[in-house]
């Protein structure tokens, strides 16, 4: 692989981090979880921001999950639909 091409992937992998980092999540929104792949998609019931340079935390209702309230990582996080 070429120097120039290899550039390139790497450029697009980090536009691909930093948009999904930017990603706006709201309560309501359906997500799954980006970093795992436990195909279960859950809801947003609340959001805790926590501190500057701190990943939020995001409360997740899991559909067919434990039936309580999950705290993740926003950046684990993919949006599935938002109630817009």
């Amino acid at each position: 692989m070429t120097s120039s091409l290899l550039d390139v992937q790497i450029y697009i992998s980090y536009i691909k981090t930093m948009i999904n980092e930017t990603q706006i999540l709201k309560i309501g929104d359906l997500v799954t979880m980006q970093t795992h792949d436990t195909g279960m998609i859950g809801i947003i019931t609340d959001m805790n921001p926590r501190g500057a340079g701190r990943t939020a935390l995001v409360g997740i209702h899991w559909f067919g999950g434990s039936g309580k309230i999950d705290w993740e990582p926003h950046a684990w996080l993919k949006k599935v639909t938002s109630e817009d």
